[in-house]
């Protein structure tokens, strides 16, 4: 057995674990909310459209998450520390889609008269729009029947590209709770009890 430490070297070793698990969770809130975006991006906002995910559309959704740099905040009253950060969603449409799941938003044109719905044929093979219904790659364009037909490179005979509808309604399949802060929660609980391991041993 080693020489036992005196009191002085035991609150000298306690202060130096209590700054190690101060950087810890720091570095374990960093590396979740790392992990966390690219969990969010690959199984809610890269389609297909399903009951816990969005299709793919411009990016701009999976673009529009902004992370901060986690940084460390006292207590006020008993001492102790928490690590906070955000994660958020920039795009001004992110509430149409991330919320409570099942919630739906009823979606209305602000300046044309009718919202156009892409079809199969005005997508690529990922699901993601190739165009406007103005887009001259669609050649000639009429609407019958409340649809936009066209045609494409390669096709002879029009095709439905876009349906028109007055307003749409749209079901949050995303929920905040349930596909992301859950998930982070245990990231980062899994992050902590590794570092402690590592520094307790």
């Amino acid at each position: 057995m080693g020489k036992p430490r005196t009191p002085r070297q035991q609150a000298q070793r306690i202060r130096s674990q209590i700054k190690k698990i101060d950087k810890l969770k720091v570095s374990a809130l960093n590396v979740t909310l790392k992990l966390l975006k690219q969990i969010v991006i690959k199984q809610h906002l890269s389609g297909p459209t399903g009951s816990k995910s969005v299709r793919r559309q411009s990016g701009k959704l999976k673009k529009s998450i902004v992370t901060t740099k986690a940084k460390l905040v006292r207590g006020r009253f008993f001492g102790g520390s928490k690590a906070v950060a955000i994660f958020r969603f920039n795009s001004e449409y992110a509430g149409i889609h991330i919320g409570k799941r099942g919630r739906r938003t009823k979606i209305r044109p602000k300046t044309a008269q009718f919202l156009a719905i892409p079809t199969k044929f005005a997508r690529a093979s990922n699901g993601r729009p190739l165009g406007p219904p103005r887009d001259p790659r669609w050649g000639r364009t009429f609407v019958a029947h409340d649809i936009i037909w066209g045609t494409r490179a390669g096709t002879k005979h029009p095709r439905p590209l876009f349906v028109l509808r007055d307003s749409v309604i749209v079901p949050q399949r995303v929920d905040v709770k349930k596909d992301i802060v859950k998930p982070g929660q245990a990231i980062y609980k899994k992050k902590i009890e590794e570092g402690l391991a590592r520094i307790f041993r």
